[in-house]
């Protein structure tokens, strides 16, 4: 009698599992899918080109980096060629995020791309998403896998090797303003070729868009909208390819901005204010002429000498201008030092100025286009001491990014 129960049991169990599989032959599980936009006939801003060899020990194998990170603008065209390197079958596939998934876009099958040595096969592809993506082959998907990293970019182009810098900056916000450690909108510097990976902390619930133009002031004609987003923290990754000056700011507050520099060379130096004139009383003589590379950025440390307040000024040229200087650093009796930047872009000279005492504080910064860049020098500016003169060395920022 047990045994006619359990032979029951057995067969109700195989019945119960034959209608779920049945269940599921009809409605088969949900796979998400994924699927680069289809590209457009216009409205796109950038066109690329990419060429990579399909080889199973990875991509580009023999070809230089193997498995090579590819940086694209974002609202970007591209056009990717597929060489055949092994004989072996490959696809083109990509997929959102830094690693292999089934949600995915397959390019180019193994039917296109052939396994013929030497074939070529090429494909579009659209992005309009800033962010990570994998691209890969699913037949070999251990050993031919890189990234795309697609940025919003201020430069037309963009290029596809490796940068020669990478900086992480963390920026949070509050009140619609933008702090790092207590600093409004801190000054952001970078050597030029420099991937910036940026991230907004949204530690207030707001809506924050994140904007850049170039220049020494907010313009609201002619910029990029970096992160668009509400109550998010955010990641982007912003090419910095040129030497500038750029500024950044929240679109909900446009009187606030911050100063992003991109040079060839940095040098950090002192200025003493005096009323009788720079650096009066120093080794480098009164009013030094200084002498400079062009792209060189220069970390001014003012320095109060003599009880009264003074602000240093730069502009181009050979003599005082209000109506074109840059206010770079302040003192005061109350304020002995401060620190500022300038960037001297282009060749010829530039007057440094007190604008507080015009007629006895006042110099020549000389730009030249020498390639020995990371240096500055103080040449006096009397010729009874034409021996004296500072040097100091530039910094260089280190590679912060894991290769």
């Amino acid at each position: 009698m047990e045994g006619n129960k359990a032979g029951v049991v057995f067969v109700v169990i195989v019945l119960i599992m034959v209608g779920i599989g049945f269940t599921l032959m009809l409605n088969p599980p949900t796979v998400k899918s994924f699927s680069l936009p289809p590209v457009p006939s216009k409205g796109v801003k950038h066109y690329q080109n990419i060429t990579i060899y399909a080889d199973a020990n990875g991509w580009d194998y023999n070809h230089g980096t193997v498995n090579p990170t590819l940086y694209i603008a974002n609202n970007t065209v591209v056009t990717f060629t597929v060489i055949e390197e092994d004989g072996e079958p490959h696809t083109l596939t990509i997929n959102p995020g830094s690693s292999e998934t089934s949600y995915q876009d397959t390019l180019l099958s193994t039917a296109q791309i052939t396994t013929i040595p030497g074939h070529v096969s090429t494909t579009k592809a659209y992005f309009d998403s800033i962010g990570v993506y994998t691209y890969w082959c699913t037949v070999h998907p251990e050993t031919m896998v890189g990234l795309i990293y697609v940025n919003a970019t201020v430069n037309v182009t963009v290029p596809t090797a490796h940068y020669a810098n990478y900086s992480n900056q963390t920026l949070n916000l509050l009140k619609n303003n933008l702090t790092a450690n207590g600093v409004l909108y801190p000054t952001i510097a970078l050597p030029s070729s420099t991937l910036l990976n940026l991230t907004i902390k949204d530690t207030t619930s707001s809506t924050y868009v994140l904007r850049i133009s170039s220049g020494s002031k907010v313009d609201t004609s002619n910029y990029s909208t970096i992160i668009n987003v509400t109550n998010k923290t955010s990641k982007v990754s912003i090419p910095f390819n040129q030497t500038g000056q750029y500024v950044y700011w929240n679109s909900n507050n446009t009187s606030r901005f911050g100063t992003i520099y991109i040079y060839t060379s940095l040098v950090n130096t002192s200025l003493y204010a005096d009323f009788n004139g720079w650096n009066y009383s120093q080794s480098s003589g009164v009013n030094p002429t200084i002498s400079i590379s062009q792209g060189t950025l220069v970390n001014f440390t003012l320095i109060d000498e003599d009880n009264l307040t003074h602000a240093l000024e730069i502009n181009p040229g050979s003599s005082e201008n209000s109506s074109t200087s840059i206010s770079v650093a302040s003192v005061s009796p109350t304020v002995k030092t401060s620190q500022g930047y300038y960037l001297f872009m282009s060749t010829g000279n530039y007057t440094y100025w007190d604008l507080y005492h015009p007629s006895t504080a006042v110099g020549i910064v000389n730009v030249t286009n020498s390639s020995s860049s990371a240096s500055i020098s103080y040449t006096p500016s009397s010729v009874s001491d034409p021996g004296n003169y500072i040097s100091l060395l530039g910094i260089q920022t280190r590679d912060e990014h894991n290769q």
